[in-house]
This record gives C-alpha cells, sequence and structure tokens, in this order.
C-alpha cells in the first residue's frame, strides 16, 4: 500500500505506466509522448470499450435491410474517431505521419459515397481496410511509410494475435495495474461509481414516463418518439440473437484493434536495409538459370507475335481474325503473366544471394530484361483492348482493365527502377500508394459516365449502341447524367434520341421501384440522390417515351426481345 500511495504522488495524473517505463515524464517530453518502449496497459479500457461499442450499435441500426450508401464512410471515420479519441484519453501522441495516413484512409472511404460502380468501389474498399490495419500496427510509431513486407506481414500477424490470444490477458493486465495504481483513492472512486449508477437507474423510469406523457401530448414530438423507438426495438427473437452476436463480435474485434494499437506500436522497429521476408538461400546459379529462361520464352513470344503486335487492324484481315477474336484471345493470359513475372521477380530478389558485385550486376540485367519484356506483352495486351473498345464499345470491365494495365505498367516501371538502383525497402508502401491512386483514378474518371459518354459518341458515328447496355443495372447511377445530357444534346439524332428515351424511362421505372430506402439519411449516395433529381425534374418529358406492356412487366424491345425494366405490380 506504501508503495501505491508513493507512486501516485509521483504520479498525480494517475497515468499508468508500463513495466520498464519511469513514471516521470522525461526532461522536454510532454505527458502524451509515449517513451520509446511500448506501453503495455489501458489506463481507461472501460471508455475505450463503450466508444467501440457505440459504433458497433451505430453499424448494426444503420447496416441491416437497408440500401447500401455512406455506411462504409460512416464506419471508417468513426473508427478512426475511436482511434484518435481514445488515444487521447490515454495520452498518446500520434505521430504526423500517421495523421497523414489517417487522412489518406478517411478520403478513400469518403469517396464510396459518391461512386456507385463496382471497381471503383472495391479498389477504395480495399485501400481503406489495408490502411487502417496499417495504422493500428503503426500508430505510436509512426513508421507506417517505411515499413517493408516482412513487416507488413509480421506486424499483420501480431495484430491477429492479439485480437485472438492477447487481448484478454492485455485486460487483465490492465485491470490489475489499475487496481494497485488506484488502491488510494478506490473508495472515491467506488462511490463516484455509485452515484452514476443510481443516477441512471433514477432518470431511465422518469423519461420513459415523461416521454409517453409528451408524445400523448403532441402528434409531432409523438411521431418522433414513435420512430426512434421503432429504430430501437427488434421484433424476432432470431434476428435479435443473430444482431446481438454482430455488435458483440464487432465489439470485441474493434476493441481489440483499438488496443493494439494503443499499446503494441509505441516502440520504433529496427529496419535493417532490403531484407526480405526471409533469409536469402537461392545460390546465383539457380536464379541465372530461371532468369534466362523466362527472358528466352519471352524473347520468342515477342518475335513470333510482333507482326501484328503493333501493326493492329492491318494485320487482322491478314490472318484471318476478326475484331473479337484478335483481342479476346490471350488477353487474361496475358495480363496474368505480367503480374506472375512480378511475382517472381520479386520472389527470386528476396531469396537469392548476391555475394559480390558481379552477381548483383547479373542479377540486375536479367531481371531488367525480363521486367521490359513483360512491359512489351503487357503494351500487346493494351493494344488488343483498345481494338475490341474501338469495335464494341466500352463496359466496366473493359475500361477498368484499361487503367489497371496503364498502373500495372508503372508498377513495372517502379520494379525495374528499384532493381537498378537495388533498393526494395519501399516497395510495400508504393504498392499500397499505388492502390490508392488506382482508386481515386477511377473515382475522378467517373468509369460510368466516362462509358455512357463513350459509348453514345460511338452511336453517333455509327457504330451500334447496346441498349440493353446502357438500360440495365450494370450500368449504376454514375452515368445518369451523362444520359441525360446526351439526351438534350440538339445534335442528336432522332433515332438516337428515341432510344436514349427508353434507356432513360427504363432507368427511371428502376429507380422508382428500388430507390424509397434512400430517404434514410445513412443509406444516402451522392449518385443517387443525383439521379433522383433528375428523374423527378424530367418526369414529364420520359413520359413521352412510355414502356412497353410484356407478360412480365414493363420495358421495351431489344433486338427483337422483350427487354424488362420493372415489374407491372411497382408501376404507376
Amino acid at each position: 500500500m506504501q508503495s501505491s500511495i508513493s507512486e501516485n504522488k509521483e504520479n498525480p495524473e494517475n497515468v499508468p505506466s508500463a513495466p520498464g517505463l519511469d513514471a516521470k515524464n522525461e526532461p522536454g517530453q510532454t505527458p502524451w509522448e509515449p517513451h520509446a518502449e511500448t506501453v503495455a496497459v489501458l489506463s481507461k479500457p472501460v471508455w475505450i470499450l463503450l466508444l467501440v461499442f457505440s459504433l458497433a450499435l451505430l453499424m448494426d441500426r444503420i447496416l441491416f435491410y437497408r440500401q447500401p450508401g455512406a455506411q462504409w464512410t460512416i464506419f471508417v471515420n468513426g473508427l478512426l474517431a475511436v482511434i484518435f479519441i481514445s488515444a487521447a484519453l490515454e495520452r498518446r501522441r500520434i505521430p504526423y505521419t500517421s495523421i497523414l495516413l489517417a487522412l489518406m484512409v478517411s478520403a478513400a472511404a469518403d469517396l464510396t459515397a459518391f461512386r456507385l460502380e463496382a471497381f471503383t468501389v472495391t479498389a477504395l474498399v480495399l485501400f481503406s481496410i489495408l490502411g487502417t490495419v496499417l495504422l493500428a500496427v503503426s500508430l505510436l510509431n509512426g513508421q507506417g511509410f517505411v515499413y517493408r513486407l516482412r513487416e507488413y506481414a509480421g506486424q499483420g500477424l501480431r495484430l491477429v494475435a492479439s485480437v485472438l490470444v492477447g487481448l484478454p490477458a492485455g485486460l487483465i493486465q490492465s485491470s490489475q495495474q489499475a487496481k494497485q495504481q488506484n488502491a488510494v483513492d478506490s473508495g472515491s472512486r467506488r462511490r463516484r461509481s455509485g452515484a452514476v449508477l443510481r443516477g441512471i437507474l433514477i432518470a431511465l423510469p422518469l423519461v420513459a414516463l415523461l416521454g409517453l406523457l409528451l408524445a400523448s401530448a403532441d402528434a409531432v414530438f409523438s411521431s418522433r418518439f414513435s420512430a426512434l423507438w421503432d429504430w430501437i426495438k427488434i421484433e424476432k427473437p432470431e434476428e435479435f440473437i443473430f444482431r446481438l452476436m454482430f455488435m458483440l463480435g464487432l465489439t470485441y474485434a474493434l476493441f481489440g484493434l483499438v488496443w493494439h494499437a494503443l499499446t503494441k506500436t509505441g516502440e520504433k522497429l529496427a529496419l535493417e536495409p532490403d531484407q526480405g521476408l526471409v533469409k536469402p538461400f537461392l545460390g546465383m546459379t539457380e536464379s541465372a538459370i530461371i532468369l534466362g529462361a523466362l527472358n528466352a520464352l519471352f524473347a520468342a513470344f515477342v518475335l513470333v507475335q510482333v507482326k501484328y503486335f503493333f501493326a493492329g487492324a492491318q494485320n487482322i484481315n491478314v490472318e484471318g481474325f476478326t475484331y473479337a477474336e484478335y483481342a479476346r484471345r490471350g488477353f487474361f493470359e496475358l495480363v496474368v503473366a505480367a503480374i506472375i513475372t512480378l511475382l517472381v521477380h520479386y520472389g527470386l530478389a528476396s531469396l537469392t544471394r548476391r555475394e559480390d558485385r558481379g552477381r548483383k550486376a547479373l542479377f540486375s540485367i536479367l531481371a531488367s530484361l525480363l521486367l521490359l519484356q513483360t512491359g512489351v506483352i503487357l503494351f500487346s495486351a493494351f493494344q488488343r483492348l483498345s481494338l475490341y473498345e474501338a469495335a464494341y464499345g466500352f463496359t466496366q470491365a473493359r475500361l477498368t482493365a484499361h487503367v489497371f494495365m496503364a498502373f500495372l505498367g508503372g508498377v513495372l516501371a517502379l520494379s525495374i527502377i528499384m532493381e537498378i538502383t537495388r533498393s526494395y525497402k519501399r516497395l510495400a508502401v508504393s504498392l499500397l500508394l499505388v492502390l490508392l491512386a488506382f482508386g481515386l483514378t477511377l473515382s475522378f474518371l467517373n468509369v460510368d459516365r466516362t462509358i455512357a459518354r463513350q459509348n453514345l459518341q460511338h452511336a453517333q458515328a455509327g457504330s451500334e449502341l447496346d441498349l440493353a447496355y446502357l438500360a440495365g443495372s450494370g450500368l449504376s447511377e454514375d452515368g445518369t447524367p451523362e444520359l441525360f445530357a446526351a439526351f438534350d444534346d440538339p445534335a442528336l439524332s432522332p433515332e438516337l434520341k428515341e432510344s436514349l428515351g427508353l434507356v432513360l424511362s427504363c432507368r427511371a421505372a428502376r429507380f422508382e421501384q428500388n430507390g424509397p430506402d434512400s430517404a434514410f439519411w445513412a443509406s444516402w449516395h451522392a449518385s443517387r440522390a443525383a439521379a433522383g433529381r433528375l428523374y423527378l425534374s424530367r418526369a414529364e418529358d420520359l413520359a413521352e417515351y412510355p414502356l412497353q406492356s410484356f407478360t412480365e412487366g414493363k420495358g421495351f424491345l431489344v433486338e427483337g426481345s422483350p427487354f424488362i425494366c420493372a415489374y407491372t405490380e411497382t408501376m404507376p
């Protein structure tokens, strides 16, 4: 007891000290700044747990049976807020590099509320997940941007172990240390906790009683009170159990993530330059044979195909290929081959022993040549896809593949630079930033709006317009403003205007069928909101293009077959 009293005299703020750490701040060190070692315990785990549970409860309320909208944005930003508030409660200093990473994660998550196109959303969600994990394993040391793949893998596994195994032990340790350090004022804390509990127990029935009275006295307040109750209640017992398990599981996982970030990331890691995942064990002879064989294979492929690699359409008829055959054949295989080559290069670079300058030079020459030839093959795939798009128009998969290949070419160039400079320490963060740049490019490009614009331009030039694709759900509401812009273009031919009017009528009918839940605040999405305003304001114009009645619903004819837009029972 005497020891506890003396410790609290030296530490008046009751900030628990970890094993091996002094309770006093070192000269020039703020109370928020952790020492060089990892802070092992939390001083306010209950408050942090309440924050995490509140986030889990919010996600349960806005996620189930709701139309997707801003939920991911709310979740990611809510989690970031919990992390930073918890850091403030625990007096942890957050380095500016971690703040920058958090801002990048938040920006990626925010953009998911402005784009509906699947590939764009996938890239943004994937980055926000990876970025959040990186933030959790480097929050206090600020080394997220200098971690190599070795640290990414090792710290990621450590995070999983902390959540699954370390969290219960950490909570017990925090509880025991809190009891020891707060023994001197335990009586006052118990009295305070008891007072809080008694206040809550007295307030709850009073709030319920007076709330019912006020609801009966005012119709507007009654509707708001009823809406609040409807938001809270769960009618089905089996649903209640499932959602309770969801909330508890999410609370545990998120609390484990926050606990790891605040207790396991204070110590800076000693980063050895260019250290791979494992110790190199492969000889230069083996690597030279592998690289030489792949170079010979790629050289033979390029030489055989060079005749129509770069001549394109001029050689298609000579060879007897159609556009579809030329573009489709081997496109996927070529892209996969490029990705595998990148993985092989990094694997060999990490596993090969290069003891002297001659071996290092030989490996760099062979590897760089292989990457250059991979770039040629990737260009071939890019050209094939361009020809296919010129003939048949754009789709989400085609346009996204184009952008992906451009970024893959950038990764190839980056790999060549790293190989020449013999530095791979920035590979991990470079790939993460490339993923972010890919998502941002797709977002600002607005894939579906670009598709709509390009396909309509091709149609005006005489190409066939794929009405089913423009009218179908495959083209998200991201492209709706472009469809209306083309519809209002005075240069549009009467035939195309008629087709586009039917397309817009179809999309408006489906929006009316699926749109009521968009009024829920967490289901709000910028693209759906913009499309809804356009459909509403242009209802009279679209009425001139009524949908035909079919046995199974209403729609229009596409190549002699009925294209169904919405079922009759949902149509006015």
